[in-house]
């Protein structure tokens, strides 16, 4: 990725050996486009350094020459020049400077300054004119640099979400998969592998989803759903390990996209343990029931009594 400040820091260099300047500095305008604040400079003295590298330049006469109307602006008697009347100027005194323009999509977006301590430099209008194409042509390097950035902050983004996604893929205790229309496995975790008897992913990957049913005309039925409705919640269907042992889940599926490039997520849990339970609890009640139904009347009574606090037997 392009480091900003060191590309400005070498074209100030640069700029340095073209024109003979002493000094170059870089600065660029605040969200606000109110100052002018120094990001890069060379062969500036060690004299001038802490107020040149920590001065920001205010809105100042020469502003609208520069940063509105993208001219090139210089003066070989800076002390008297009242477009280069404003404070920091005053405290590193210099002969002459030149002020460039760093335009970026045809906005000002800062400036390189050029110094020359002592000595009386005039700008010609070539001269300007090439320089004024410097700061365009640097431009453009800051809105590739700007286009990376932001390049670079969204692919960040887009790995951070991909691996917290990953993460809960990875980590939840549900079946998870994804799978095409026609059945073939994009992704799965490790607890659906576990769920359809295999011990790693990729085993499950090699399989079909039509092949988790038992009855494989119930995932006709889901697709049909799923085409209309895009959810199918709390979904019950049977379906077999890899050793053809049936067992009941429940399914929350999702249609992900439209047509041929339509696929489904899912998150399955088996609820083969639950059946089991209910099944037994129907079969308990029932059982409790005939055996209300076959008793003698007066038996009932004593069971109501013991109820009471009393002893079951007469």
């Amino acid at each position: 990725m392009v480091d900003v400040t060191e590309a400005l820091r070498l074209v100030c260099r640069e700029l340095a050996r073209l024109t003979g300047a002493e000094t170059v500095g870089a600065h660029l305008l605040d969200r606000d486009r109110d100052e002018l604040r120094p990001v890069a400079g060379s062969h500036i003295p060690r004299s001038a350094l802490g107020v040149l590298g920590g001065t920001p330049v205010s809105r100042q006469p020469f502003w609208p020459a520069v940063v509105s109307a993208g001219d090139v602006v210089w003066s070989d008697d800076v002390a008297h020049d009242e477009r280069f009347a404003f404070p920091l100027f005053r405290m590193v005194p210099h002969q002459s400077g030149v002020v460039i323009p760093l335009t970026v999509d045809g906005e000002v977006a800062g400036t390189f300054y050029l110094v020359w301590w002592t000595q009386r430099r005039r700008v010609d209008p070539s001269e300007s004119a090439m320089l004024q194409t410097i700061g365009q042509q640097v431009g453009l390097l800051l809105r590739n640099a700007r286009l990376v950035e932001e390049a670079e902050i969204r692919r960040r983004g887009a790995e951070a979400a991909k691996e917290h996604y990953q993460l809960l893929f990875d980590r939840n205790l549900a079946g998870v998969f994804r799978s095409t229309w026609d059945g073939r496995m994009i992704e799965c975790n490790e607890a659906l592998a576990r769920l359809l008897g295999h011990r790693r992913p990729e085993d499950a990957l090699r399989r079909n989803a039509w092949d988790f049913y038992a009855d494989p005309t119930e995932r006709d039925r889901l697709l049909e759903s799923l085409a209309s409705e895009r959810r199918v919640t709390n979904h019950e269907v049977r379906w077999t390990r890899a050793n053809g042992e049936a067992f009941t889940v429940m399914m929350n599926a999702t249609r992900i996209g439209q047509g041929g490039e339509a696929h489904l997520e899912a998150i399955v849990l088996d609820v083969s343990d639950l059946e089991r339970a209910q099944e037994a609890l129907r079969e308990r009640e029932l059982q409790l029931r005939n055996l209300g139904d076959n008793l003698p009347d007066g038996v009932i009574y004593q069971v109501v009594r013991r109820v009471d606090g009393s002893n079951y037997f007469p």
